[in-house]
């Protein structure tokens, strides 16, 4: 399954847009957290580890 970037929205809009920042991949949080722990991140990366 594959996320849509979100559209830039400047800092006069109100809303986000359609993005629903709830609908999120169940291993998001913790992809988030290795990407952060070890300052990097990308596909083939977590494929290896």
């Amino acid at each position: 399954m594959a996320f849509e970037l979100p559209e830039y929205v400047g800092e006069e809009a109100k809303s986000i847009g359609s993005i629903d920042i709830n609908d999120r991949d169940s291993l998001f949080k913790d992809a988030a957290s290795v990407i952060v722990m070890h300052q990097q991140g990308s596909a083939s990366y977590f494929n290896e580890n």
